[in-house]
């Protein structure tokens, strides 16, 4: 029997534990694939996580820019008419990353004579809980608030269906 140098000299149960271990360790022909595997589908699944909040924070940004204009044609009075006007404007601007807006938009204007007794009606599992248009009349003070269903682009537990939520308060011109 020909002696490997890195086996002890002794011989007995500690030579062959010894060369098993060596043998098995010099034996790892499918080893890379299934470490592939393992760590590869993590990582798949940590970028499109990663790449679905990218989508949905960059929704929520050209939703508020959006808002942003709606609020800016309510407060100039060129846009008086109904919560549909608003939504076809927002939806307008939002055609590149919400394709069913008209169906999931929810908007929401409330007027008063002070911003004090306007009280925030949005969650964002629920939506606006009140749906209800009044831009108000110059000089009146209005909280526009426009809610969109979105759904992430791959399920994770605890990561579901949620309303991206955007809100402006200002005073119509006189």
């Amino acid at each position: 029997m020909m002696r490997r140098k890195y086996l002890p000299e002794n011989g007995g149960v500690g030579e062959r534990l010894i060369a098993g271990t060596v043998t098995l360790l010099q034996k790892q022909s499918g080893v890379v694939a299934i470490e592939f595997a393992v760590v590869g589908s993590v990582f798949l699944l940590m970028v499109l996580f990663v790449m679905s909040l990218g989508l949905q924070q960059f929704t929520q940004s050209t939703m508020d820019a959006a808002t942003q204009i709606a609020a800016r044609q309510i407060q100039i009075g060129t846009l008086r008419g109904t919560s549909s006007d608003v939504t076809s404007l927002i939806c307008k601007r939002l055609s590149s990353v919400a394709p069913n807006c008209t169906g999931t938009l929810q908007v929401y204007a409330f007027s008063g004579s002070s911003f004090t007794p306007m009280a925030r009606v949005s969650s964002p599992r629920t939506g606006l809980s009140s749906q209800q248009f009044s831009p108000g009349g110059s000089s009146s003070y209005v909280l526009l608030q426009v809610a969109y269903l979105t759904s992430p682009m791959v399920p994770f537990p605890g990561y579901t269906n949620s309303y991206l939520i955007s809100s402006v308060a200002f005073q119509n011109e006189p």
